[in-house]
C-alpha cells in the first residue's frame, strides 16, 4: 500500500516546523525554533503535496489493506486519546486535516498561534510510524472535494436543525462513510458534550438512510462509550502507552473489533450506563485480584490454559499482574455484560479474546 501523500504530509510538517522525537520516542515541538518563514515554507511544500490528495481517498474509498476504518469528526483537544478510542474500534484511523486547509491556508504567519499549531503539529508527527504502516491516513476536508456534504448540511439546515460547528463536522463526516467505507467517531472530552451527542447530535446519524445510519450510530456510540471507560476508571494510565506499542497490542485479533464493538453498543444509547457499570465492575475486581493472582505466580508455575479457564474474574486477575498499560488494555477490549455468551458460542481456542489475552500473557 502507498501511503505517501500521509506519510509526506506528516514529514513535512515534522521538518519544516523542527519537531523531533525525544528518548521516549514521542514528538516534541520547540518553539523557539520556529519563525515566520517556516511556516511560509510548511505552506509551499504542502501546496505541492496537496496534489496528491486523491490517493489519499482512493486509499480510503478502497479500505485498502484495512478490516475497520474509523473517521475521526470534530475538534478534538486530546489527538493522543482520540487515535487510542479510534483503534480500539478499528485498524485505521482516517482524519480530516485542520492544519493545512484551516490554518496555513487562512492565516498569514505572523497571524498564527504558535502555540496552537504547535500542539497540533506534535500530535499529528507522533502517527508518523502509524502511517508507514498504512494505520493513519490524512484525508482533505470533504466540504471541499464531495458534492454529497454540502448537501446534507443544507438538507439538515433546511429542516430547522440548529447547525452548530459540532453538527456541521459530524455531518461533514457522515456525507463520506458510505462513500468511504468508515465509521465516523469522535471523543466527548467532558460530560456536557457527551450529553449533547447522546441526547442530539448522534439522531442525526440517519441522515444518509437506515443503512449508513445504523454504521455510523454504532461507530459513534463505541466510541463514546470507550472513552467513558477509560476516563472514568483508575486504568487511565493506558494514555501513557505510546501510539505505536497500544496499536501493536490491540492490533492482533480482528475479531476483537467486531465483538468490542457489539458489546459496547448492545441496546443503543439507552443501555450505555449499564454496559459502562458492568465493564468497570470487572476492572475493580481484576484489580482486588492483582496481589492475590502474583501471589499464586510466585508460589507456584500456572500454565496459561489453566489460568484461562478458571473462568471470567480468572482471566482479569491474570492479566492483571502484568504491566498496567497491557493489563488495562485487555480489561478495556474485552469484557462487558455479553461476554459470557461470548465464551458460550465460541470454543476457548477461537475466541478473539482469549487469543489476544494469550499473546499479551506470553512471557510473563
Amino acid at each position: 500500500m502507498d501511503n505517501h501523500f500521509t506519510i509526506n504530509y506528516l514529514q513535512a510538517i515534522k521538518n519544516h516546523l523542527h519537531i523531533d522525537f525525544n528518548t521516549d520516542n514521542r514528538a516534541v515541538f520547540y518553539p523557539d525554533k520556529v519563525c515566520n518563514s517556516d511556516f511560509i515554507n510548511l505552506k509551499k511544500a504542502l501546496d505541492q503535496i496537496w496534489k496528491e490528495a486523491e490517493s489519499a481517498i482512493s486509499i480510503v474509498r478502497t479500505r485498502e489493506d484495512a478490516f475497520v476504518q474509523m473517521g475521526l469528526f470534530g475538534l478534538v483537544d486530546d489527538l493522543d486519546l482520540a487515535v487510542k478510542v479510534g483503534f480500539s474500534l478499528g485498524d485505521r484511523i482516517v482524519l480530516v486535516d485542520y492544519l493545512y486547509e484551516r490554518i496555513l491556508s487562512k492565516f498569514s504567519p505572523e497571524r498564527i498561534n504558535i502555540t496552537h499549531i504547535g500542539s497540533i503539529a506534535s500530535s499529528l508527527v507522533n502517527l508518523l510510524p502509524l502511517a508507514e504502516k498504512g494505520r493513519i491516513v490524512m484525508i482533505p476536508n470533504p466540504f471541499m472535494w464531495y458534492p454529497d456534504s454540502k448537501q446534507i448540511i443544507s438538507e439538515v439546515a433546511a429542516n430547522g436543525a440548529d447547525i452548530t460547528p459540532e453538527l456541521l463536522s459530524l455531518l461533514n463526516m457522515l456525507s463520506i462513510t458510505k462513500y468511504c467505507n468508515l465509521h465516523p467517531y469522535t471523543i466527548a472530552e467532558s460530560p456536557e458534550r457527551f450529553r449533547t451527542i447522546i441526547e442530539q447530535d448522534i439522531d442525526f446519524s440517519d441522515a444518509r438512510g437506515f443503512s449508513t445510519g445504523k454504521y455510523a450510530y454504532d461507530g459513534i456510540l463505541g466510541a463514546l462509550l470507550s472513552e467513558k471507560i477509560i476516563n472514568e476508571t483508575k486504568l487511565n494510565v493506558v494514555l501513557d502507552t505510546p501510539i505505536t506499542q497500544y496499536y501493536d497490542i490491540i492490533s492482533q485479533e480482528k475479531d476483537f473489533y467486531r465483538d468490542y464493538l457489539q458489546i459496547l453498543t448492545n441496546g443503543g444509547a439507552l443501555s450505555a450506563s449499564n454496559n459502562i457499570d458492568s465493564v468497570k465492575s470487572l476492572i475493580v475486581k481484576a484489580i482486588n485480584k492483582k496481589k492475590e493472582q502474583a501471589k499464586q505466580k510466585i508460589k507456584k508455575s500456572i500454565e496459561i490454559g489453566s489460568g484461562i479457564g478458571g473462568g471470567i474474574i480468572g482471566i482479569l486477575g491474570t492479566v492483571s499482574v502484568i504491566s498496567a498499560p497491557l493489563a488495562f488494555t485487555g480489561a478495556l477490549l474485552s469484557f462487558a455484560p455479553s461476554l459470557a455468551s461470548l465464551f458460550r458460542d465460541q470454543a476457548e481456542e477461537k475466541n478473539s479474546i482469549i487469543s489476544i489475552f494469550s499473546q499479551l500473557l506470553e512471557g510473563n
